[in-house]
């Protein structure tokens, strides 16, 4: 008569018997209904008294839930090969800056237009992951948040397009002309003041959904790496803004304040890259199963 599992060697439930299949790790049980019929009683009593005992959660990715999780994967995998060709385009120009090149021939301006091209569909990549990673199953916890992520996406993205547009719209020919308007450079500090806080939400949003997965999927040092990287990120859209909005002195008395932003986004970079990476991989083994 069956007891424990062969497979995990988990001491069987009832349920298990009669159906004969392991809940916690799926393996199958052959003679498992015949083990169950022959079962006596007092064995059968001690039997119900461990169906009630706290039991292992087995993972179980149907064909339902590893379409979920292969939307999941699908994000991450943007998510990366964006990541690299944003992180690989602000290495190249870190470095055209730092040799400060006095020539500006047609090879130099070809290399940054390339660079440029590759930094926009980087980003395309990295702004479209987050939408697959609102597919991950419920239960853990990790969709919710790349959807709060998307969400700030488009609100930041809606701010750039909008809100230029809004603010230098045309005036009623007949107001007041002797108002001065407000300055033009610090209108667009604002609104990109504005667009930095809502795509830092999002950093912070989709650091959380891999915080989450990884947790979800048995990796405590992963999520923990998450968490580590959330505050990085922070810490790199609020030196964004400090760079590009009102933070005029700051820069001129430090001459090496964009160099340390450019590395440090090249450090956040690689280090997305890695933790997005094995958190795929994590993703892909559990499909596997």
């Amino acid at each position: 008569m069956i007891q424990h599992c062969p497979k995990c060697n988990i001491k069987l439930t009832h349920r298990e018997i009669e159906v004969g299949e392991c809940d916690v790790c799926g393996a199958s049980l052959a003679g498992g209904t015949l083990a169950a019929a022959v079962m006596p009683n007092h064995h059968a009593a001690s039997q119900a008294a461990n169906d009630d005992a706290p039991r292992p959660v087995r993972r179980t990715y149907g064909s339902g839930r590893a379409i979920e999780w292969a939307g999941a994967r699908s994000g991450l995998t943007l998510m990366v090969a964006g990541s690299s060709m944003l992180t690989s385009a602000i290495v190249v120009l870190f470095l055209l800056m730092a040799a400060e090149p006095d020539g500006r021939g047609a090879a130099l301006m070809g290399l940054v237009q390339l660079m440029g091209v590759v930094a926009v569909w980087g980003s395309i990549m990295v702004i479209t992951a987050p939408f697959f990673g609102t597919g991950a199953p419920e239960e853990s916890g990790a969709g919710k948040w790349a959807g709060f992520s998307a969400a700030f996406i488009v609100l930041g993205l809606l701010t750039l397009i909008l809100g230029p547009t809004l603010a230098f719209q045309q005036r009623d020919p007949f107001d007041n002309f002797d108002r001065r308007d407000n300055d033009p450079r610090e209108t667009m500090a604002i609104i990109g003041m504005v667009a930095q806080g809502l795509m830092m939400f999002a950093t912070v949003f989709w650091c959380m959904f891999l915080r989450n997965t990884a947790a979800y999927l048995g990796r405590p040092a992963l999520a923990n790496a998450a968490l580590l990287l959330l505050v990085l990120g922070a810490l790199d859209h609020a030196a964004v803004v400090t760079l590009t909005t009102g933070a005029d002195s700051l820069v001129r008395q430090s001459v090496d304040f964009p160099y340390w932003l450019f590395a440090n986004l090249i450090v956040f970079g690689v280090a997305h890259i890695v933790l997005a990476g094995c958190v795929r991989g994590t993703v892909t083994r559990a499909i596997a199963k």
